[in-house]
C-alpha cells in the first residue's frame, strides 16, 4: 500500500470518527425531537387531514359532473332501440353522454359544513402546538437528567480518586509498619464500594441517554453525547402570582384554545343537523347520444311511379311519387352521434318528510356533542389551572429543598474534610471516618438533585410565563 493511499484511509477514518461523535445541544435536540417524534407526527398528519376536510367542504360549492359510456351486444331475441320491435339478430349499441348537478339551496350546509371545518382546522393545529410543547418540555427534563447523572458519576469518580489515594498512602505506611492490616482492608473495602457506585452512576447516565435518544426517535449509541454546558441555579426572582400566571397562560395555551374552538365547531354542528329539516333545490343536467348496428339508411331509390295518398273534398285524387330502396347500410357511427345528440335541463326540489327520524336522531346527537365539548373545555380549563398552580408550588419546594440540601451539603463538606484530616492524622478510626464520608457524599448527591429539580422546576414556570425553552 502506497503511502497515499494509507493517509487517505486515516483521513477518512479520522472523518468518520469525527462524525460520530457528534454532540447535541438542548435546541439541537428539541429541533430534531420535533421533526422526528412518531407523537408529533401524528399530531402533524391529524392536522393535514383536517385541511383536507375544509378543502373538501370548499369544493361542495361545485358542480358534479360525470360522464359514462357504454359498449353492449344483444344476441337473439331482443328489441331494437330505434323501432322499439322484436328482433332476432346480433345487435350492438352504444351509449354516450354527460350528466352534472348543482346544489342551488340546501339549508346553508355546505356554508355551515365549511365554517365547521375551518374550525377544526384550527384546533388541530392548537393540538399540534400542545403536542410541539409537551415534547420540548420532555427533551428539556431528559437533556438535564442527563447533566444530573453526569455530574453525580465525577462527583463519584472524584471520591473514588480520593480513597485511591488513601489506600496507596496507608500501604505505605502498612509497609513501613505505622499501620496495621486492618486500615488497609478498611480501605480496600470502600474503594471497592465507590468503584460500585462508579458504575451505578454510569447505568443511571446510560439510562437517561436512552430516554433522550428515545424522544428523538434515534437508536442508542454510546458515541452520541450532549454538550455539557454549566447550568446556573435561577436567580432570585419575584414571588409568582398563580392566578395571573394562570390568566395569562389561558389566553394563548394551545389546549384551552384547542377546545374553545371545538366547542364553536359542535354549535356549528348542531346548526348543521338542524338544517337536515331543510328542503334541497338542485339543478340537473345532462347532453347524452346512441348509436346501434339496426339503425339503418338507404343507399339509393329506383322510381316506381304514384300513388294515390288520399282524395280531397271533390273526390279528386291526391297522388305522390314513391320509390323503391335499391339497398341499405348502417348509418355511420359519428352520422348517429350527431343524429341522436340530445340534451336536458330540469330542477328537483326535495323536501324531507319521514327519514327513519335521522335528521332529529342527528340533531339529538349534535346537542350531546356540545354539551360534550362544554364539559371537556371546562375539564381543560380546571387541568389547566391544576397544572399551573401543582408547576408553582413544585417550584417554591424545589427552592426550599435546594436551599436546606445545599446547607447540609456545606455542612457536610466541613465535616467530611475535619473528618480526613483527623484521619489521616491518626486521631479518627476508619469507622467513623466512613460515616463522615458516605454521610457527605449523599448530601452531595442530594443537592445535586436538589438543583437540577428547581433548574427544572423554573424552566416549567418559565414555559408557561411565555418564554423560551433554554439552560440559561
Amino acid at each position: 500500500m502506497s503511502t497515499k493511499s494509507f493517509l487517505l484511509i486515516v483521513l477518512l477514518s479520522l472523518s468518520s470518527f469525527a462524525r460520530a461523535q457528534k454532540k447535541w445541544g438542548l435546541q439541537e435536540c428539541i429541533d430534531y425531537a420535533l421533526k422526528n417524534n412518531l407523537t408529533v407526527q401524528q399530531s402533524a398528519l391529524n392536522n393535514k387531514d383536517s385541511k383536507v376536510a375544509l378543502n373538501q367542504s370548499k369544493a361542495n360549492y361545485l358542480p358534479t359532473v360525470n360522464g359514462f359510456g357504454t359498449n353492449n351486444f344483444n344476441f337473439g331475441r331482443s328489441i331494437d332501440p330505434f323501432t322499439n320491435t322484436f328482433q332476432n339478430q346480433q345487435i350492438r349499441s352504444n351509449n354516450f353522454g354527460v350528466t352534472g348537478s348543482v346544489v342551488l339551496f340546501n339549508g346553508l350546509q355546505n356554508y355551515t359544513s365549511m365554517q365547521q371545518n375551518e374550525l377544526l382546522y384550527k384546533a388541530s393545529e392548537y393540538d399540534l402546538n400542545q403536542a410541539i410543547n409537551n415534547l420540548s418540555l420532555s427533551v428539556a427534563n431528559a437533556y438535564l437528567t442527563i447533566l444530573l447523572n453526569d455530574e453525580i458519576l465525577s462527583s463519584a469518580r472524584i471520591q473514588a480518586e480520593n480513597t485511591k489515594k488513601q489506600l496507596e498512602r496507608t500501604e505505605k505506611l502498612y509497609n513501613a509498619g505505622s499501620v496495621s492490616i486492618g486500615n488497609v482492608l478498611d480501605l480496600k473495602a470502600q474503594y471497592a464500594n465507590e468503584q460500585l457506585n462508579i458504575t451505578n452512576a454510569q447505568n443511571q447516565v446510560k439510562l437517561a441517554y436512552l430516554v433522550l435518544w428515545q424522544l428523538l426517535e434515534l437508536p442508542y449509541d454510546e458515541t452520541n453525547t450532549i454538550e455539557k454546558v454549566a447550568v446556573d441555579v435561577p436567580k432570585e426572582e419575584p414571588a409568582i402570582s398563580t392566578n395571573a400566571l394562570v390568566t395569562s397562560y389561558s389566553a394563548r395555551g394551545p389546549e384551552i384554545q384547542s377546545a374553545e374552538i371545538r366547542l364553536l365547531a359542535a354549535q356549528k354542528g348542531l346548526t348543521l343537523a338542524k338544517s337536515g329539516r331543510s328542503p334541497k333545490l338542485t339543478m340537473n343536467g345532462s347532453v347524452n347520444t346512441t348509436y346501434s348496428q339496426s339503425f339503418m339508411r338507404s343507399t339509393g331509390y329506383d322510381y316506381l311511379g304514384t300513388r294515390i295518398l288520399y282524395f280531397d273534398q271533390n273526390n279528386v285524387p291526391v297522388t305522390a311519387p314513391y320509390y323503391s330502396s335499391t339497398g341499405t347500410e348502417v348509418t355511420p357511427f359519428n352520422q348517429q352521434l350527431k343524429d341522436n345528440l340530445g340534451k336536458s335541463l330540469g330542477f328537483t326540489l326535495s323536501v324531507p318528510v319521514l327519514n327513519n327520524w335521522q335528521v332529529n336522531n342527528n340533531i339529538q346527537r349534535s346537542k350531546i356533542s356540545l354539551e360534550r365539548s362544554k364539559l371537556n373545555l371546562n375539564q381543560t380549563r380546571n387541568q389547566v389551572y391544576r397544572t399551573i398552580t401543582q408547576a408553582v408550588l413544585d417550584l417554591e419546594a424545589a427552592k426550599a429543598r435546594y436551599a436546606a440540601a445545599m446547607n447540609s451539603y456545606e455542612a457536610g463538606n466541613l465535616s467530611y474534610k475535619n473528618a480526613e484530616q483527623r484521619f489521616n492524622a491518626g486521631a479518627m478510626n476508619f469507622t467513623d471516618y466512613t460515616v463522615s464520608k458516605n454521610n457527605f457524599m449523599r448530601a452531595e448527591a442530594t443537592m445535586l438533585q436538589a438543583k437540577y429539580e428547581f433548574i427544572f422546576r423554573q424552566r416549567v414556570v418559565d414555559f408557561y410565563n411565555g418564554k423560551p425553552i433554554t439552560l440559561q
